[in-house]
């Protein structure tokens, strides 16, 4: 017995590292699970891309909300999906992430699989060692229009709004 506790001893260490080392791998394993979930779950797009505009990952709902399956999404440019009018504008936005910037907020147009333009209101990040962007995407259409709808609703009312500035003596109105 003395000697089969001497014989154990010696692996000791080793099963403690080897403790260690599982230990570390199921706590590894379960926060890959739960941010897995919360890729999933998400209402906004949720996606990766590198820095030639090619989408590498995109999450379920931002299939959904663009039209597209992930196959038909995924290492194609988003340059194919933006609206023609504002690919300056998502261009010039990834190549300030090439500069190291992150971008917090911008916003532009893509064209939905059925032709309807949607309203996306993006915020990136960029790791520049890996090549690859973050990015979430906030579907704001709803919003787009609305604020448009008030814009038309207030020109056809003749509804408006001034201020007086009376350290300048300035007499401010809107259209």
């Amino acid at each position: 017995t003395q000697q089969g506790n001497n014989y154990l001893k010696k692996y000791v260490t080793i099963f403690e590292q080897l403790g260690q080392f599982i230990g570390s791998e199921i706590s590894r394993k379960k926060l890959e699970n739960d941010l897995n979930h919360l890729y999933q779950s998400i209402p906004d797009i949720v996606c990766v891309a590198d820095f030639q505009g090619r989408f590498l990952k995109m999450n379920p709902c931002g299939c959904h909300l663009l039209g597209y399956s992930e196959e038909e999404i995924l290492y194609h440019s988003f340059d194919e999906f933006v609206f023609p009018a504002d690919k300056e504008i998502s261009a010039q936005e990834v190549s300030k992430l090439g500069k190291g910037q992150t971008v917090f907020s911008f916003e532009n147009r893509y064209v939905q699989k059925n032709g309807e333009l949607c309203w996306l209101s993006w915020t990136c990040n960029a790791n520049m060692q890996e090549g690859i962007i973050y990015a979430t995407a906030r579907n704001i259409t709803a919003e787009k229009k609305l604020l448009e709808l008030n814009n038309v609703t207030s020109k056809m009312a003749r509804i408006g709004s001034w201020e007086v500035d009376l350290q300048n003596n300035n007499i401010i109105w809107t259209e």
